[in-house]
Parts: C-alpha cells; structure tokens; sequence
C-alpha cells in the first residue's frame, strides 16, 4: 500500500563525463543519506546529451552539472536546458560544480543560468547546504 505520508525522494541527475568523479559523487550522496536522512534517487548521465535525453523522458528535482566536458560543456547543456524550458518551473534546479572555484568561474555559471555552484570536491555539510538553499531540503 502506498503510503502517502512518506515524502518522495529526491530525483537527482548527476552529469559529469567521468566515471570516477560520478563515483565519488555517488559516494557523497549516500553518505548524505545517511548522515542527514535525505531521501535521495540519484541518476547519472555521461554527456551533456545523454542528460537531455533523460530530461526528456522523465523529472528531475536537481541536475548536478559538472561544467567542462568534451563533447558538450557545462555552459552549452544550461543553454539548451533554459531554450527547452524558459520557465524555472518547469526545469530541475542546476548545480553547477567545477574542479574549478575561481570567483569568477563561479560568476559565469550563475549569470548562465545555474542555481548554485559548489566545488566537485565537495564534503556532505557543503552539498546538504546546496540543496537548503535551492529549497530542496530543510
């Protein structure tokens, strides 16, 4: 029986081209779990392609977005995410992280449309803030 008390998890999509980095990633979010009793359903994609193309057969709440792949950067999936859907509402909220967190390259994934930015190296205290402040967890 379906019990509607219990919140849904979480659909997170983890978008990063390297099977290490979604790995450790993957780590994080179940160390998040159980530290901080998130309920969290994580999914990976590869490519900023392959993300697209999950986005268009299902809902994500959050996108963690790693911002410098090859075969389509971080900037050019934001853009086609906000040409799909130009109302905030109906688009997963954008965590862009980047090996790099220069101020600057920080300033530049937000002014391009992501939500947040945190480092790709972060602790589960930084990526528990990071859903707080989209409003994604209390």
């Amino acid at each position: 029986m379906f019990d509607s008390s219990q919140p849904s998890p979480l659909r997170v999509l983890l978008v990063d081209d390297s099977p290490r980095d979604r790995l450790l990633f993957e780590c994080l979010a179940e160390d998040l779990q159980a530290e901080h009793q998130i309920d969290l359903d994580c999914h990976s994609a590869g490519s900023g392609l392959r993300a697209l193309e999950m986005l268009g057969s299902q809902r994500y709440d959050l996108m963690v977005l790693d911002q410098r792949m090859p075969e389509m950067s971080g900037s050019e999936v934001m853009a086609e995410l906000l040409r799909r859907y130009p109302s905030r509402a109906d688009r997963p909220r954008v965590l862009a992280y980047s090996s790099c967190d220069l101020p600057e390259f920080r300033r530049k994934c937000l002014d391009e449309g992501a939500d947040s930015f945190r480092p790709k190296y972060m602790q589960t205290a930084e990526l528990n803030a990071a859903l707080r402040e989209l409003g994604l967890a209390q």
